[in-house]
Parts: structure tokens; sequence; C-alpha cells
């Protein structure tokens, strides 16, 4: 079969990784689940504890086993429960699971955990670790939510083939007391009887009573209990040859002849894959390894309906060869929507990885009516997954590994698709509006798949040291790999473990002192200072055994860290919209695209081409607005333009821009942008080969730099975040969303600093060699443009301070109301983003009651970053920002981050008031008098 061509993805979406290690060692509550074992031992012994020191690993063996998750999820509770959003990893090969509470936001109103009475400990802070006695099965996590909505019930299968009941209250995730109660009386275990002959494949829970196996040998075991039992005994039935039953002999199977060897087990060939309730509860769905789908009547206990998965009548010898992959349990979803016109009361979408990949979407008018009550909505067409790699001569193999997907309250069907190939992966969304569904597909499933971006905040190169000393050396390396927003402390502290013993160094870690304190310190004591043969110093060798000692450190480093980038589900919060990517050792929320990042993250020809899939520009005081692809255009050869500099040159003109933008001058504009121009020596660093690279970028209608515009500027940047509307909403940021935030809020300045430094160099660059006197440009007014790119670029640069400066503040865990000691006693200080601990925490999360997760997560960020500049919506001065930061550090004694700040202070009577204070902190008495002396003059 042909595949269609390939379309290119529209990127709309993007994503915001962060670490998902518990905020402190002592918020982790430990809890070693009991044992069936025969024979008692101290270990095996149900126990509640939490650990009174942090945890070291010493080998990367200890730092996979402790880190590095070999199943992991989110599972999404009832929208009336805190915490609702739990993260859940398996560790220690299977042995340890791990809960946390992964929710964004929560209300700050009068609704609290249960037994919390303290409103600053509102919130699911502790992470729940059970230890189990052997290995957890592959597959064997299930979790529930109680009809009360206070308890949450999760179902853990064992390689033994023990089904551990866990009743946990949500209390447990707000405080270490309501834990404490005995482990037995809310964990139970339990050996279901059918599994003694067989294995268990599938696991699925369909209510906190009701659970479904599927097994090896093709028969579903379904497992239920009464409200108000505890999970110590289940009544079992086990589905066979078409009806329920529970005798002995449908609890024994003969293997047949087509089976398949998987996982060190066999599995017949109608082995269930995929497990599904209908909405009304009434049938079961489930996906076989013969590329079956299946409808049961729970009611009956028989099948109502087969079909192949692509609606294909395949003679039985044809079965082996589209037999699924026994490891993708992700090939089905089940859609409730309002009945439609033509009767259908729910759709069952499945994918199958055969004939190139396809989905197809059935409609349920009546399960138990087969062939007459179920319809193919699309039988002309293909629904393929989109192609993520176009290239011909590509052998990359990419996969369906996951999908999601829901019919909106708008009607329209949303689908959240994950590939993978190897350790690359691509996520994709589909947004089919209701008129289209049921409607022939082709074009518009085609064309219609926007993408993802991934992030971008660490994507830069190491350091060029090349004409650096050996102190530069180390500032400049120690700044890129060691800055706290791009590995978490722990694998750094690994990786300086490594290598220290790869390089036989004889120093030891103290485990108290933070690793970025003491990885220069190793590097610094693995390079001896040595003498030429003319007895005089050898600085050069010296400086490139420095930079080379740093590169293995880092390779290190990178190593441990692509461990933790494996990809292992797609998780989505049908209530809101709302998809995650979980990793092995992190997890990424997925946020919508601002504007200004949707000209940044596509090319011209992606956004000529998927224009019907943007909202369509509105005219503005009489102005049509230049489209996205060619303002597109003008922010790649603005970057293409400073791409071509060399490191030399990026230097200079990033150290020129910041010292014109930070001090008062009374210069006009023009001989503002001329001494700029000068200064970086533009006349003879840029060749005609970069402008040409550069034009090359543009329209063909206009392909000459001299042909832009003002309009062309101010469209790229009149869409960037300047005014927080009035927000009512009571949600505050947990701890855990208020990191989401911060992490989206580094990389969009990140991005925006960027974009802003590239758009006023080409100013520059336009208006001292293109908009000459005697041949001016059409429609430009390179002045207000400068002044205009210049308070952005001001603005961006504070935030950016925000970012990089942290200071020391200790974690807000405590171990509990019956704990002695003092936080400080406890915790160790870690360091905190002057964005975080003083402006984010403060920002309200927006609610998503009339929009999608996705699109809030994109408005808190962009409301955090107009928070740091005091924005209204109006062009004003950055002094009372400024002053109010310098207050704060004045009032925390940071000394040395206020002589930092020092830069962006303007000279204004309050503003050189605090400067005298600063240097009253530092004792600098008569530079203080004079500070004084001159703000009160200025009053």
């Amino acid at each position: 079969m042909i595949p269609d061509p390939p379309t290119p993805s529209l990127c709309l979406f993007k994503e915001v990784r962060v670490d998902v290690n518990p905020e402190a060692f002592d918020s982790v509550i430990q809890f070693r689940a009991p044992s069936t074992s025969i024979i008692p031992s101290r270990n095996s012994q149900p126990k509640r504890y939490i650990p009174k020191h942090p945890p070291v690993f010493r080998t990367e063996e200890d730092f996979t086993r402790w880190n590095i998750a070999s199943e992991s999820s989110i599972h999404f509770g009832r929208s009336d429960c805190y915490p609702r959003s739990l993260l859940w990893r398996v560790l220690d090969c299977g042995r340890v699971l791990r809960i946390q509470s992964v929710d964004l936001s929560k209300s700050s109103g009068p609704k609290k955990l249960a037994n919390i009475s303290h409103e600053e400990d509102n919130e699911a802070r502790f992470v729940l670790q059970f230890h189990f006695p052997g290995p957890l099965r592959r597959g064997g996590v299930a979790f529930a939510d109680a009809d009360d909505g206070d308890s949450l019930h999760v179902f853990v299968l064992s390689a033994s083939n023990e089904l551990y009941t866990l009743a946990l209250k949500r209390s447990f995730f707000g405080s270490t007391s309501a834990s404490e109660a005995d482990i037995e009386g809310w964990c139970q275990i339990y050996k279901p009887a059918s599994l003694n002959f067989t294995t268990p494949h599938s696991f699925f829970a369909r209510s906190a009573l009701e659970l479904i196996i599927g097994l090896n040998d093709g028969r579903l075991v379904r497992l239920t209990r009464k409200a108000g039992h505890n999970g110590s005994t289940w009544h079992e039935v086990a589905y066979n040859d078409g009806k329920w039953g529970s005798s002995l002999r449908s609890l024994v199977r003969w293997q047949g002849m087509n089976t398949i060897a998987f996982d060190g087990i066999t599995l017949e060939k109608n082995t269930v894959q995929a497990i599904g309730p209908s909405p009304d509860q009434k049938h079961l769905w489930v996906v076989c390894l013969d590329h079956t789908l299946k409808a049961w009547n729970l009611e009956q206990g028989k099948t109502v309906y087969v079909n192949d998965l692509l609606g294909v009548a395949r003679e039985p010898q044809d079965t082996v060869k589209y037999l699924l992959d026994p490891h993708n349990h992700n090939l089905m979803q089940i859609l409730p929507v309002e009945e439609t016109a033509e009767g259908d009361h729910y759709y069952v979408m499945t994918y199958s990885p055969h004939d190139l990949g396809q989905f197809k979407v059935w409609g349920v008018r009546n399960a138990d009516a087969a062939d007459r009550g179920i319809r193919d909505l699309y039988p002309d067409d293909a629904l393929r997954p989109p192609d993520p790699d176009p290239n011909p001569e590509s052998k990359a193999i990419w996969k369906v590994v996951d999908f999601k997907a829901k019919i909106a309250k708008d009607g329209h069907l949303k689908i959240w698709l994950l590939m993978r190939s190897q350790r690359n992966y691509k996520v994709y969304n589909l947004d089919l509006p209701a008129e289209d569904i049921g409607r022939s597909l082709n074009i518009i499933w085609r064309r219609s798949w926007t993408i993802s971006n991934r992030e971008t905040l660490h994507t830069d190169q190491p350091p060029n040291t090349s004409d650096a000393g050996a102190e530069g050396v180390m500032e400049s390396w120690a700044n890129f790999l060691l800055d706290p927003t791009r590995y978490p402390d722990r694998l750094i502290e690994m990786a300086l473990r490594s290598y220290i013993a790869t390089r036989k160094l004889n120093i030891s870690l103290d485990p108290k002192a933070s690793p970025r304190v003491q990885a220069p310190l190793a590097i610094s004591s693995s390079v001896r200072l040595q003498r030429r043969a003319s007895d005089d110093t050898d600085f050069d060798n010296y400086r490139l055994a420095l930079e080379q000692e740093w590169t293995i450190l880092w390779q290190e480093i990178r190593d441990l860290d692509s461990s933790r980038c494996d990809v292992l589900s797609l998780a989505y919060d049908h209530d809101v919209d709302y998809p995650w990517l979980v990793f092995t050792d992190a997890c990424s929320a997925i946020r919508k695209c601002g504007k200004t990042e949707i000209i940044i993250h596509n090319d011209k020809d992606i956004l000529s081409s998927t224009q019907s899939l943007l909202p369509t520009p509105s005219i503005e005081n009489g102005r049509v607005p230049i489209l996205p692809d060619e303002l597109s255009a003008v922010v790649a050869a603005a970057a293409t333009l400073r791409q071509s500099f060399n490191d030399g040159l990026r230097r200079t003109c990033g150290s020129v821009l910041t010292t014109e933008l930070w001090q008062d001058s009374s210069y006009s504009v023009a001989a503002r942008m001329e001494d700029i121009y000068q200064r970086c020596d533009f006349a003879n660093e840029i060749d005609e080969d970069g402008l040409s690279r550069a034009e090359s970028k543009l329209p063909k209608d206009s392909s000459r730099l001299g042909k832009l515009q003002n309009s062309h500027f101010e469209d790229i940047i009149k869409d960037l975040p300047r005014s927080i509307p009035t927000n009512d909403s009571s949600l505050r940021f947990t701890k855990f969303g208020l990191s989401i935030v911060v992490r989206g809020a580094q990389e969009m300045i990140k991005v925006h600093e960027q974009i802003l430094t590239d758009l006023l160099v080409l100013l520059i660059i336009l208006q001292e060699e293109f908009n000459l006197p005697e041949k001016p440009m059409l429609d430009f007014k390179a002045a207000s443009l400068f002044l205009e790119l210049s308070r952005l670029l001001k603005e961006t640069q504070l935030m950016q301070w925000t970012v990089r400066a942290t200071r020391l503040e200790s974690a807000p865990i405590q171990a509990g109301p019956r704990s002695n000691k003092s936080s400080s006693e406890t915790q160790p200080l870690k360091p905190i983003s002057i964005l975080e601990g003083v402006f984010a925490k403060d920002v309200k999360s927006r609610s998503c009651d009339d929009q999608s997760q996705s699109e809030t997560l994109l408005q808190d960020i962009q409301d955090v970053l107009v928070y740091v500049v005091g924005g209204n919506g109006e062009p004003l001065t950055l002094d009372p920002p400024i002053e109010s930061i310098l207050c704060n550090l004045l009032s925390h004694g940071n000394i040395d981050l206020a002589t930092d700040f020092l830069r962006f202070v303007p000279s204004t009577a309050w503003a050189v008031y605090l400067k005298g204070r600063l240097h009253l902190l530092k004792g600098e008495y008569t530079e203080a008098a004079i500070a004084f002396k001159s703000a009160s003059f200025k009053l």
C-alpha cells in the first residue's frame, strides 16, 4: 500500500519538563508492605518510617535503582478531590511503588485535606513510597477512586500473583500523622485462585470494587468485592468459551498451537491486550493479540461482538501475520458522547500498527446487536498517524506508543498521540470539529495534525573558552554546567563520584556540601600547573587540561542524564484537556504556545501551508496585519544574521547592548544606534555572505532586507505578554505547580531575550547600512522601534536576572507535629531563584473552567513574567520594580546579590538611598554617607 505524501505539522504546543524527585528527603513516608511468607523475618513485618538522612548513591547502579523508573504514569481522580493528579513510579527493580501529587494548583478556600488544621500545611507535600517483598508484575498497577472521594484505592499485582489492595486516605499526602494507623488496616493481600495455573498479562480497575485481569491463555478473570470489604477476599469469576464460569475446569487451560513467547511466558493468540468499559458499564471492550476487537456483555457473560481491528475479513492462516506486539497495551479508547443524529451512544477508537498503521472509530448504537448496532464511521478512509520523519532516506522506525482521545463539550474530537523511535519521540495533537465527525476525513485528517515542541531551555553548546585564561575556563564551565536549572543536585553528585573514581582522585565528597561547590574543587585537584623546560609556568597546557577535565565531567553527567529522559507514557487529564509526558525520572506538562512562539517555532513554509489551523489575524487601526509566515521569515532572517557572527563578535555585541540599555544616555536615538554600530564594528565584522544568508530566509516577494518595514517588527512583538488581567481565581499554585510555572517562565524568558536581541541587532544594521539619507527605506522609522525594542529587552534582561540569581532557603517540609527539630535542623538549605521566591509564589493560577489546562498554563507563565516588571499594559518605567527587588534583597541580607543587581538600579532618589543602605551593610560608611546626601538632594 502506498502511503499518503507527508504533510509538515504545525507546532502549537510546548513541553515544560521538571524533575520529579521529592522536595526533601523527609517528605518521603516509607511503608513496608506485609508479606505472605510463612517464615517471618524482621524485614517481612509491616513498618512505617520517615528517613532521618538524605539518600547517598555510591554507585551508578544505586542511582539507577532509586531514580530511574521502569514504569510510570499519572492517575487523574475525581475533579472534586485533592490531590487528584497522582504520579506513580515503579523503582528498585520493580520492588518499590512511589506515589506523589502533581497537581498544579489547589483552592485556597476553606476546603482542606482531612486531619490538617493549618492553612500553611494544606497541601499534598508528602510522597508515599511502598516497599514490597518481591518484584511487581509489569503492568500490575491500577488505581480507582472510592465513591466517597476521600479514599484512593491502589491495586498492585506482584510477580508471585499476590493482589495488594491499598486503601489510601488522601490526607496521607498532606500530613504525617494521617498515615500513622496500622498498615494492615488499609493494606490487604489476596491470592487469586485463578492465577494458580495461569499468568496475568493485562490488569484493569473498573472501579474500587471490581477488577479485570487478562490471562495469558486468553481468558479474563473478574474480581468483585462488596462495599465496605477491605480487599482481603474477592469473588472470582472466569470468562471461558463465551460465558462466565467459576468451575475448576475454567481455571485450567491447555496451550494451543498459535502462541507467542513474551517476557518468559507463553501467550495464546486471543490474549487480551487492552481493556475498557462502556460508559453505561454494561459491556466490556477488549483488543486481543490476534488483531480483534471484542465486546462482552457483562450481565450475560458472553461475547456479543467480534471484528478485525481494521474491519477486514481475514483467513485463519493470515492470523499470524497480524498478531499485535505484546508490549503495547495502548490500543483502544472509549469515548462517551451525547447521542448523535445517527443514534450512536458512544465511540470506540482503536489503533492497529498494521497496513502502515491505522485508526478506526466505531460508533456504538447497540453493542448487543453486533454489526447492526456497531458501525465504522470512516469505512473508506485510512486514518493513519502522521509521519514524524518524511525524509525518504531515513532509516528511523517510528511507532505509535500511546494515544488518548475524548469528545469535548463542543463536540470536537481531540486526539493526543505519542510516537517513538528508540530514544527520540514526538507528540501530536488533532482537533477535529464536530461537523467533520462521520464525514470523509482523508484530507482533513492528514493536514490537521499539530505537534508539540520539546523543551529548549538547555540545548546550548558548552562554552567556547579558546581565548580565556585558566580562571575564565573555570568560571565559564561552572556557570554552564552547574546552572541550578540544568541538572539536579543528585545527578551532579553521582557524576562527580564516578568522575573521582575514574580519575582516581584522592578526595572524598562532603555529604553536607553542595556538589555544585565541590565540582570545581575536584576539577582543580585533578590538574597540576607544570613548568616548561624554559622554567616558566605552562599556563597554556594548564588551561587546556582544565577544559578537558570539565568536558569529561560533562560527559559523565550527560550519560547519566540520558537515562532519565526515556519516555514511558502519555498521560491525559480528560476533565481539563491536559496531556503529560512521563519519563523515567521526569515529567513534562504540555502547554499551548503563545502567538510569538508560534512564529518562532515554525518556518514560513509550514505556516503558509497550515493557515487554516491558525486564528485569522484581525485588522487593527485600519491596517491589514502581516501574516504569520512572513513574520516567521523575518525572525529567521534576524536569527541567521546573528548566527553568522563569530564568538568574539557575539560577546562584544552582548556586552555593548547591555551597557547601552542600562546607562542613562542624553544622546539622541540616532546617535545611540550609530554608537552601537561602531563599537561592535559591524561594518567590518559582517560580510556579504552573512547578509545574503539572512536575506535568503525572507519571502520571495520581499527578499531584500531593505524592504522591511516597521510593521514587520511591530507585529512580531505586539503579542508579547504585557498585562495581567483581573484574576478573581481562588486557586494558588502548589509547590509542584510552582516548579512547572517557573520552569516554563525560564524558557519563555530565554526565547524572548534571543528574539528581541536579534531584532534589535537587525534594526541597527538596517538603519546604518540600508536606511541611507540618499535612499531611505519605505515606512521605516528606526527611532520608535529602537525605543520599544530596548524597553522590552531591558524588561527581559531583568527577568533573566531573577532566573539566574538564587539564594538559599529552607524547604517547606516538616517531619510532622511530633518532631522536636526545627526545619533548619532537619533540612539543608536549597537554592531558590528570585523569580520563584519573590514573584511567582504570589501569582494566582487562572481557572480552567472555560479553557483547557494547556491554555491556562501558558497564561500563568505569562502572568509571572509581567508581574516581575509590574506591567499593567502600558509602557512604564522599570524603576519601581527594580527598587522593589533591591529592597527585598537588602531585607534578606543578600549583600552579594544586591551588589550584582546594582547594574540595573536607576539614579532615582529612592534607588540612591537604597544604595546607601547597601553600603552600610557592607561597612562602607563613607560611600553610604555620600549616597544618603545625594538622595536628599533628589527629593
